[in-house]
């Protein structure tokens, strides 16, 4: 897309405040290369890189961005570039970098304990604690987050807080009780009451927790929703992840040539972006070729699952087990669940 540059930096900021991100992200890069932009501006710039799916290059300008508040005593806010960039390093697969991050954070809202960044601090315990498989202490997270939001006005803190609370009872096991919390987070996030950010994380939550619980009637109206806010938005990243959600129902319905089709975009979509997520689609490209009797192809696609830190299993196990080779199946079974079962 092209502009006319006449006032880049004055043009971008108005893009960036209606989320038009790709249009954004084209003025503000360019007054970026003519001058030196503030740490707001900066972070406008990293989160127009971040929707259209530039990951990398938005890790880059908040880092720049966190320099710039540090250096002026701005700790709430550099605070909160911390806590964007935590995520970013998450959804690169890099703990490290991330959990660095989140350390960052922390140390620099030790002295703010009555504040709304206390509260995005607790929604990050939260994620941290949910990736740990600490089930009770997300949950204990989430609450904290939850009132700080309501004590400060911050609906979108509230509406991740219900969605990361809601995700962690269903896989507890509390599944009624977390599915409300989903479907309350989740209507929000449609009635345009959140940030985009929000909103398409909750969407994205909603739905793979409603897929992994089987309900696929719930998991498939809110996947509708979802694709026609991305539409509604021109959206880069999230597209490539609610595609995965389809393809796992188009391939249920039996439509696997759509599903295949629908997998194979989101990792192009997803590509550098988010890896977790890039991972899943390869493996429902690998779950649909198996379907389709492509077996050299669904291997293919269950190693690069495997690669980006999805565990092929049961996919590939089932693979073997169609091939013919039952005790390669059984062992592959055998060390996913790390048990040392006695042969049969």
């Amino acid at each position: 897309m092209s502009h006319a540059l006449d006032d880049p930096l004055t043009d971008g900021r108005e893009a960036a405040s209606r989320h038009a991100w790709r249009e954004a992200y084209d003025l503000l890069a360019a007054a970026a290369a003519s001058g030196d932009l503030t740490p707001d501006d900066l972070t406008a710039l990293a989160e127009a890189a971040w929707w259209s799916g530039r990951l990398d290059e938005a890790i880059e300008h908040r880092e720049r961005a966190y320099a710039g508040y540090s250096d002026a005593g701005e700790r709430k806010r550099a605070a909160m570039v911390a806590l964007a960039l935590f995520q970013d390093f998450m959804g690169k697969g890099s703990a490290s970098s991330g959990n660095g991050w989140f350390g960052r954070a922390e140390r620099l809202l030790e002295d703010e304990p009555d504040s709304v960044e206390q509260g995005h601090l607790s929604l990050a315990r939260t994620f941290r604690a949910a990736v740990m498989g600490n089930l009770p202490a997300a949950i204990v997270a989430a609450d904290a987050a939850y009132e700080s939001g309501g004590r400060y006005g911050d609906r979108d803190l509230q509406g991740m807080a219900l969605v990361l609370k809601g995700h962690a009872l269903v896989m507890s096991g509390e599944v009624s009780k977390g599915l409300a919390l989903l479907d309350e987070a989740t209507a929000a996030a449609v009635s345009g009451e959140l940030d985009p950010m929000s909103t398409g994380l909750i969407y994205c939550c909603t739905i793979a927790s409603c897929q992994s619980v089987g309900d696929y009637g719930r998991a498939a109206e809110w996947t509708v929703e979802a694709n026609r806010w991305c539409d509604r938005l021109d959206l880069k990243g999230f597209p490539g992840a609610c595609r995965v959600h389809r393809a796992e129902l188009l391939r249920l319905k039996g439509d696997w040539p759509q599903a295949e089709e629908q997998a194979i975009q989101a990792c192009e979509e997803l590509q550098d972006f988010e890896v977790s997520v890039t991972a899943a689609g390869f493996y429902e490209i690998g779950e649909i070729r198996r379907r389709r009797g492509d077996f050299a192809a669904a291997e293919e696609a269950y190693r690069k699952a495997n690669e980006l830190g999805r565990p092929p299993q049961p996919g590939l196990a089932l693979l073997r087990l169609e091939q013919g080779k039952v005790g390669a199946a059984a062992a592959a079974i055998r060390r996913t669940l790390g048990e040392d079962l006695d042969p049969l």
